[in-house]
């Protein structure tokens, strides 16, 4: 087998790369996900029926946005973590992985752009304020 690949995976689950690896995207989601909160929260009424919890569901800008963070931090997730050569097919080889990957990017960005009524619909997105908007979608800074 030594000659059909000259690096082999790793030999464990637990080895410093992957611990790493683990540690800095938890991190990083971590802090995003802290920022897409704290930012969502400026857009949100306390007093608002959709904040009760366990009460019927009802979408708002905390949820949307934290929904769209959560298929974009997964796809990213895969993303990253795809091996790719030598151990699986390329990523920029595997056509239809790649254009499946650019088919969700571009339907998550169009959700929160709310290019795409029907989608945001379908997924029960809530539709943003306009300063919200612009607020979550490019730079993520809370409003004056």
């Amino acid at each position: 087998l030594s000659s059909l690949c000259s690096s082999t995976p790793s030999s464990s689950v637990l080895s410093c790369q992957t611990i790493t690896s683990i540690a800095f995207q938890f991190a990083a989601h971590s802090a995003l996900l802290m920022l897409v909160t704290e930012t969502s929260l400026c857009f949100i009424d306390p007093y608002d029926p959709s904040m009760i919890p366990d009460a019927h569901f009802y979408p708002n800008v905390l949820n949307s946005t934290t929904f769209l963070f959560y298929v974009v931090a997964t796809i990213n997730s895969f993303v990253f973590n795809y091996p790719g050569k030598p151990f699986m097919e390329d990523l920029s080889s595997n056509k239809f992985l790649l254009r499946s990957i650019q088919l969700f990017y571009i339907m998550v960005f169009a959700c929160a752009l709310q290019a795409f009524s029907p989608l945001n619909s379908f997924f029960q997105l809530t539709q943003y304020p306009v300063d919200a908007n612009d607020t979550i979608v490019s730079n993520g800074r809370k409003p004056n």
